[in-house]
């Protein structure tokens, strides 16, 4: 009789304070995305705790033509079972690329485009600096809430 292996997805940690000697696990977190990323296969998880993530041009994953791509995620998975990469429930990760010197690659992107010093390109998505603080956008509109079943009158 054959039994067919079980091959459950894996959960993988990162965290501020971690090692990217560690091994992954909840109590011996990784510091980096790539240290992470390395140690999943598709369809595993990375669940990142709370933190402030400094990403330095070490961490870049992959460089395509003139592009770096800081964080190459190609792993997919399936259908069925997608890799997933997710903040840790209640908690707020940061990642932070003030640390990023890729002159060569940024200094003509910020030149063409005029961008401050303060603003890093990454791609072709502009990332603002990390100290500021935008105010989350309120979407809360009382009205489009119906206080009845589905389909039904709408009076209050």
């Amino acid at each position: 009789m054959m039994l067919a292996a079980s091959s459950a997805a894996k959960v993988v940690y990162m965290c501020a304070s971690g090692s990217d000697a560690g091994d992954g696990s909840i109590r011996n977190p990784y510091a980096t995305l790539p240290a992470a990323y390395k140690a999943i296969e598709g369809g595993d998880t990375i669940c990142v705790r709370g933190g402030r993530y400094y990403v330095d041009d070490s961490q870049v994953m992959k460089i395509v033509g003139s592009y770096a791509c800081v964080f190459a995620l190609d792993k997919a998975g399936t259908a069925e079972r997608r890799t997933c990469v997710m903040g840790y429930p209640g908690e707020r990760p940061v990642f932070d690329f003030s640390a990023l010197q890729m002159e060569d690659r940024i200094a003509p992107v910020c030149e063409a485009l005029k961008l401050p010093e303060t603003v890093i390109p990454l791609c072709t998505i502009v990332i603002g600096h990390p100290a500021e603080q935008p105010e989350p956008k309120d979407k809360w509109k009382p009205e489009n809430v119906s206080y009845n079943e589905f389909g039904g009158n709408d009076s209050k």
